[in-house]
């Protein structure tokens, strides 16, 4: 099965917008025949692509996924920041 990253190619957005599609795509995401999906917000500013700030917000994981990321976060591996974040 295909895994779908949606790009949001919006310059700037509202937070109280992000959530509600956040809400809106995993509402909906069993309907789509994705085995992953997941939002993309990001840019990079300088030519060498250097300074980039870009993050992944999933909609739907796979159990394999979501296994490895537990184990992962289990181990020290990954640490989860405020509110259950996971930075690395």
């Amino acid at each position: 099965m295909p895994i779908l990253i949606v790009d949001n190619r919006t310059i700037k957005f509202q937070l109280k917008d992000y959530f509600e599609a956040i809400k809106l795509l995993k509402h909906s995401a069993k309907k789509y025949p994705f085995k992953e999906i997941f939002l993309y917000n990001g840019y990079y500013s300088g030519l060498d692509g250097n300074n980039a700030e870009f993050s992944f917000s999933e909609i739907q994981l796979s159990k394999e996924t979501e296994g490895v990321l537990r184990k992962n976060i289990e181990s020290g591996q990954f640490k989860l920041g405020e509110n259950d974040v996971l930075y690395y």
